[in-house]
């Protein structure tokens, strides 16, 4: 009688030749005689699985583990039978470890690879394979495996390409194409995330968001995803914090790429964490330094940092000068040099639009201005054929649209009107601020008007300010020559602002401060004096409203950072950013004193709140994006609520608060008083800035001077005291 060990043999003999019937019924005696068999049970195994029994053979390949538990093929065995129940990231780390048990144990590869292809990791599937044949020359199932994924991944390849050419179509196009290569390959994680954009693209931004998260989980360790979605999150929800937290895991995986680390600052930022934001950004500009628009991010990003002095600003300005602010070479400029003839003077912004609040100053400067003195041309990023924007027809007759022009082409658009004097709006900081148009020069005269701080670019002749925003004693760094207007800022009220209500503090029993603004221009010194105005005011409340505070993390920070400061987090009152400017108006009825920020300061903020009946009290700093509200302040002839110092900022503050006749007063006789101020005489200012424009067109037509026209030229003069630099 053959012994047990033969038996095994002839049992394993038969299945290598075929004959699976007479090797499970030697199989089961064996196991009869010796129930505890390793060998026999992982035979056994082998065979209920090719008769297609996963779940017995998982039974009898868990119990030769539980006898064996080191033995390779036994738990390449297990793997297989997980993988056959449809268990397949169990069956993936089933195969690792029975891969590391025996690295020349094939069998383990080729299922890992199969596993890994399964869960949507092709590249690694094809690393698994090519360790199969690695082990076993002969195995033609890994050879197989991996030339039938090479197969695969080519005609997906193939059908990703011809589904990112639908991308500029519009529509579903392109989505539906991705998602039908989803369909056929669930687990690829780039048809995913490519879905996702596709998706985003057309409006779809909740399904995008799913597929974004779905190619994250494919593939945890692929950058791109974290970065699609967190852009997401950031710029169409307003998730500051979330997207920030995104951007970090890109970096990390990818610490070279320039856009992570961008993303990432730009996300800290707007949550309101500047202390970390700004070295992501330098991280940025050095890993980018030919980037203009990262670096533009960073010096803007400088101005709502407390730690930034004017001195660390201009070697930052001059760094950027360097870089991206040269002249570029251009043709002489074949503009008519009679002094005194009609300018034609046009206005660049990608903002130029029926529903931005640049109209709030524009709109008085375009309609004042005399037909006599000026020809008005605009220029924007806008589709001014659209019926949304025909308004925009009382401004000018002159409207040209940018849409799908580069700066280049832009710029020679600009020259071929003939324009005289071109003015860039808003500059950096802004949306589409669209000043790489001006590096082409295509104007003799360029003008930078409400600029926070300098373009840094010696195309940039002028920058408009007025004797508060920049007193002579000014020491912030600038390229251009400064004008100073009587004021900068003109305002055209808001007709569908609503009616002035009593001040709170009347039904409430105590003042309620209030910031309207976003998070990055919180900063700790703006806190620090909030929280020294609140304690004097005993029952007084702070009402912050702006983009991203519905976030309740951000909510938290914000109690617990106040509650340093003595202020109870009772005491502070959440809002919502409003989308409607009369809703958003309307919560100005819920504040008694508006409470500035600095350094960086209220700019039309100001004066929206005074419009609905709100004194403003701003600390005015050194540089021009600290002193904007004294700007306002000083035009309607509100000096009194201007402040020099911390202490000044909270003794004033607390006085207005306690005074409840002044703060009635006001609410009464806000509007008339500010149509009556230099801020809404929108003739007078636009003859002003009429004039300026007029010596600026008379300096040029006696030829060049201090700023060279065109390539040529004489030097600049480059952060020099404002006294020096101002025209008489």
């Amino acid at each position: 009688m053959a012994t047990l060990q033969e038996a095994l043999h002839l049992a394993f003999e038969h299945h290598r030749n075929g004959r699976a019937g007479e090797a499970g019924i030697l199989c089961d005696r064996i196991l009869r005689a010796a129930p505890r068999n390793a060998a026999a049970l992982r035979l056994r195994g082998a065979l209920l699985a090719g008769s297609g029994q996963p779940g017995e053979a998982l039974v009898h390949f868990a119990k030769a583990l539980r006898i064996e538990p080191t033995d390779a093929a036994g738990r390449c065995g297990h793997a297989a039978a997980l993988d056959g129940l449809g268990r397949t990231g169990e069956a993936e780390r089933g195969y690792r470890r029975a891969a590391a048990l025996d690295p020349a144990h094939a069998p383990a590869w080729v299922g890992l690879g199969g596993a890994l292809r399964r869960n949507g990791d092709p590249d690694r599937a094809l690393t698994a394979f090519a360790r199969a044949f690695a082990a076993d020359p002969a195995s033609t199932a890994a050879r197989a495996a991996h030339d039938a994924l090479r197969a695969d991944m080519r005609l997906i390849d193939a059908r990703l390409a011809e589904a990112h050419g639908r991308l500029g179509s519009g529509g579903m196009d392109a989505a539906d194409a991705f998602r039908a290569i989803v369909r056929d390959a669930p687990g690829h994680a780039k048809a995913r995330f490519s879905l996702g954009f596709a998706l985003a693209g057309a409006g779809r931004f909740g399904e995008a968001d799913r597929a974004y998260r779905v190619a994250i989980a494919l593939a945890p360790q692929t950058p791109l995803p974290y970065l699609l979605l967190a852009d997401q999150l950031q710029q169409r929800a307003q998730l500051f914090s979330p997207a920030a937290t995104l951007f970090a895991r890109a970096a990390v995986l990818a610490p070279d790429d320039a856009t992570a680390q961008a993303g990432l600052g730009d996300a800290l930022f707007n949550a309101g964490r500047l202390t970390d934001a700004l070295p992501a950004m330098r991280r940025a500009v050095a890993l980018a330094p030919g980037d203009a628009e990262a670096h533009d991010t960073l010096l803007f990003s400088m101005l709502a940092s407390p730690a930034t002095s004017n001195a660390s600003l201009a070697a930052e300005v001059e760094r950027f000068r360097q870089r991206h602010g040269g002249a570029l070479p251009v043709a002489p400029h074949a503009n008519d040099r009679d002094p005194e003839r009609v300018l034609r003077v046009g206005y660049v912004s990608g903002a130029i639009r029926e529903d931005h609040n640049i109209l709030y100053f524009l709109e008085p400067l375009l309609t004042g201005h005399d037909p006599r003195r000026v020809e008005v041309h605009v220029y924007a990023d806008t589709d001014y054929a659209d019926p949304a924007q025909a308004r925009m027809g009382r401004l000018t007759e002159h409207r040209h649209s940018l849409l799908g022009l580069d700066d280049a082409e832009a710029a020679r658009r600009v020259r071929d009107d003939g324009i005289d004097i071109l003015v860039s709006l808003l500059g950096r900081g802004s949306m589409l601020p669209r000043t790489g148009v001006f590096r082409h020069r295509p104007a003799p005269v360029q003008v930078a008007f409400h600029h926070v701080m300098t373009s840094a670019d010696e195309a940039m002749d002028y920058w408009l300010t007025d004797p508060v925003a920049h007193p002579r004693d000014s020491t912030e760094p600038f390229v251009e020559r400064l004008v100073r207007l009587p004021r900068y800022c003109q305002y055209r009220p808001p007709a569908d602002a609503p009616e002035i209500t009593a001040p709170p503090v009347r039904r409430n029993g105590a003042p309620t401060f209030g910031c309207f603004t976003s998070r990055w221009k919180i900063s700790d010194p703006t806190i620090d004096g909030w929280g020294r105005v609140l304690n004097a005011v005993p029952g007084s409340r702070l009402l912050l409203k702006g983009q991203g505070l519905a976030e309740p993390p951000i909510q938290a920070f914000y109690r617990r950072r106040l509650a340093e400061v003595g202020v109870a987090p009772e005491r502070l009152l959440f809002r919502p950013f409003t989308p409607g400017r009369d809703s958003h108006l309307a919560v100005y009825n819920e504040v008694d004193v508006a409470l500035d920020t600095h350094p960086y300061a209220y700019g039309n903020t100001a004066f929206e709140a005074l419009w609905m009946g709100v004194p403003v009290v701003t600390l005015a700093g050194d540089r021009f994006a600290s002193r904007m509200a004294a700007s306002i302040l000083a035009a309607a002839g509100l000096e009194n609520w201007i402040t020099g110092t911390p202490d000044a900022f909270v003794a004033r503050t607390v006085a207005l608060a306690r005074d409840g006749a002044a703060l009635d007063a006001w609410r009464r006789t806000a509007r008339s008083h500010l149509l009556a101020s230099r801020i809404c005489q929108a003739p007078a200012y636009a003859r002003h800035v009429e004039r300026a424009y007029r010596w600026m067109w008379r300096r040029w037509c006696r030829g060049p001077s201090v700023k060279r026209d065109g390539a040529g030229g004489a030097a600049l003069m480059r952060f020099q005291p404002a006294a020096e630099r101002t025209p008489p």
